[in-house]
């Protein structure tokens, strides 16, 4: 092995790979979940890949993984949800780096003028520019009740302030920003359909006639069969309507797998080998229907890297933060650290 090839990772020797995780590559109005990072970022970070030489696919990561001949310092890229962003930004900047790539689907909202849940609740919470004083609502069999005092009209005070929360990381720093998490939170464990009804009932309640982001939206099939063509990437599967598995039964677990995979499998004419499991939860029946529906691995959201040891069905990923390549150089150096 040549091991001039490693630049900054290269005095790392354990046995050991990472899998990144992004979601969409863009500019955000709000991104209060850290999901996007810049073409401009997203372009270093490929830059600082490129230069270790060890940037493999995530197939080939796994089939060392099982054989117990997994490449030291390995390094594979994932997208999760699907988002057209990934079609329209990522692609062309991973296509010019030569950089494989694995981008897991939910194929629920392909070909559908809607947005995921999150996102049209947060048009609905942080671009009305007037909400009513107060809500009182049941969901889920969650009471919320609250009431928005002088947060009722947006100023640019709070829009500035809502824009840069972290909601993985801080409290909430404003009253409406309260009442997103509280909403989500809500409606994270709801099925699609109870959703979409809750959904709109909040949407009612604000008045809320915005339309629908464009830049939210998901790929068409036409995207992602153009994606599929391209022998740098591969498909892998996400679920149908992006549950949270561990919340509902064998039977809809199995559904929403199953379903996914043969969609994707006959939309692309590609092998679905891999899975990630939406917001990272599974329960153990998920590794049993993971297993029979015939999947190679599955991944969790857990910051662990991939070792001789990982269980192939709850495998660790990282989230990459919307860091130049400094930073982004500092979190591979951390990551490759961890036990």
């Amino acid at each position: 092995m040549n091991t001039g090839r490693f630049s900054f990772l290269s005095r790392f020797r354990s046995p050991k790979a990472l899998v990144l995780m992004y979601h969409r590559v863009g500019i955000p109005d709000t991104d209060i979940w850290e999901m996007t990072v810049t073409p401009e970022n997203f372009e270093q970070q490929l830059q600082a890949l490129k230069k270790t030489g060890n940037v493999i696919k995530l197939q080939e990561l796994i089939d060392g993984l099982k054989a117990k001949k997994l490449m030291n310092n390995s390094i594979a890229l994932t997208f999760d949800d699907g988002y057209a962003d990934n079609y329209e930004n990522a692609k062309q900047l991973l296509e010019m780096y030569q950089l494989p790539c694995t981008f897991f689907i939910s194929s629920g909202l392909i070909n559908k003028d809607e947005e995921f849940w999150w996102d049209e609740l947060a048009s609905i919470i942080f671009k009305s520019k007037v909400l009513p004083v107060t809500i009182s609502i049941t969901i889920n069999h969650t009471f919320i009740n609250m009431h928005l005092k002088d947060e009722v009209a947006l100023d640019e005070r709070q829009i500035a302030i809502n824009a840069s929360w972290k909601a993985c990381t801080d409290p909430p720093p404003t009253l409406r920003c309260e009442l997103y998490l509280k909403l989500w939170e809500a409606l994270k464990p709801l099925p699609y359909t109870e959703q979409r009804k809750e959904l709109s009932k909040i949407r009612a309640w604000a008045n809320h006639t915005l339309p629908r982001a464009p830049k939210n939206k998901c790929m068409s099939a036409i995207q992602l069969q153009d994606l599929a063509r391209n022998e740098l990437f591969d498909i892998g599967a996400h679920t149908v309507t992006h549950p949270s598995l561990k919340c509902y039964n064998y039977k809809i677990q199995q559904s929403e797998l199953r379903d996914n995979k043969e969609f994707l499998n006959r939309l692309t004419g590609r092998p679905i080998n891999l899975l990630t499991y939406p917001y990272g939860n599974y329960n153990t029946e998920t590794i049993k229907a993971t297993e029979e529906a015939g999947f190679d691995a599955a991944f969790t959201t857990e910051e662990i890297p991939v070792r001789h040891h990982s269980q192939l069905y709850s495998l660790g990923r990282f989230q990459v933060l919307n860091l130049p390549r400094p930073g982004f150089e500092r979190a591979i150096h951390y990551w490759q650290q961890l036990k």
